[in-house]
């Protein structure tokens, strides 16, 4: 949020000047959204930003005619006809997909395998649902090409501790956390597990890193809310949303967490070392 609210600010908007924010938190309760758009269009609020993809398509629903801007799953959308395409969406929803680059999970996995090489079965933390999209089938596809074997360890909605709670009971060398909305919101309960598990994992988003996962490739979620306020001011300059494609993320990062490598007996290997965005001691 603070990253969004500075790229309007390097745009030239400041609040209660030329900009009004009406902020609202859900505080882990999904069913206040709807009270929420409610609000905004009692307010007649010129855009809504919204930082979680899983938020969009209730959003829309509770107020179709509000422009909305934030993380989309552009499959999704494309499919149940909210968007006509990722070019030229053509409705009241834009913003940046998190889920056209299948590879990006791919390439996660070839990073974890070099830093924890001997990991021959590896447990995907997730829900079922995460498993079977089109990046999980990509990450399969690369751990069976270094010989490795994924299984799911599903978790349920929010809950990650029962998930890890039977790791060991899978017999699992490693893990791999959905990247997902739910992970993020977790990401200190999941810090706490990843530290306990005594296992080497990663994480779909730096900020797990922080908090005590291994490692993560992911695209830098401060640069995406500022690349969001870009959508907002072009909205707040007339343009309708469904003219601003949906792009892709173009920043990724990788987050090494060198005191959970020297914890599990891990050396990280030079190579990674030079390829890492940040290295956390």
């Amino acid at each position: 949020m603070r990253a969004f609210v500075h790229g309007l600010r390097d745009l030239g908007y400041v609040q209660g000047k030329n900009l009004v924010l009406e902020m609202r938190t859900l505080e882990g309760r999904p069913e206040r959204l709807q009270v929420f758009m409610a609000d905004f269009v009692r307010l007649k609020v010129e855009a809504v930003f919204l930082p979680s993809s899983l938020l969009v398509p209730p959003a829309h629903k509770a107020a179709p005619t509000l422009p909305i801007v934030g993380l989309v799953n552009a499959s999704h959308l494309i499919s149940t006809g909210l968007a006509q395409s990722m070019g030229r969406p053509g409705g009241t929803i834009t913003g940046l997909s998190l889920d056209v680059d299948e590879d990006l999970e791919a390439k996660r996995v070839e990073l974890f395998l070099e830093l924890a090489p001997r990991a021959g079965r590896i447990a995907f933390v997730g829900l079922r649902e995460e498993w079977e999209r089109p990046y999980a089938v990509k990450m399969r596809a690369a751990a069976e090409r270094r010989g490795k074997t994924m299984v799911l360890v599903e978790s349920a909605p929010g809950d990650f501790a029962s998930a890890f709670s039977r790791l060991k009971q899978e017999r699992a060398d490693a893990y791999l956390v959905e990247r997902s909305p739910r992970a993020y919101g977790r990401r200190h309960e999941i810090g706490r597990l990843a530290v306990a598990s005594g296992l080497p994992g990663s994480c779909g988003q730096a900020e797990l890193v922080e908090q005590g996962c291994l490692m993560s490739y992911s695209p830098d979620n401060n640069d995406l809310a500022r690349r969001l306020s870009v959508y907002v001011d072009k909205i707040l300059k007339g343009t309708r949303p469904g003219d601003l494609p949906i792009e892709a993320p173009t920043k990724f990062d990788l987050t090494i967490n060198a005191k959970a490598a020297k914890a599990l007996g891990l050396a990280i290997p030079q190579s990674l070392l030079l390829r890492a965005d940040r290295v956390i001691e």
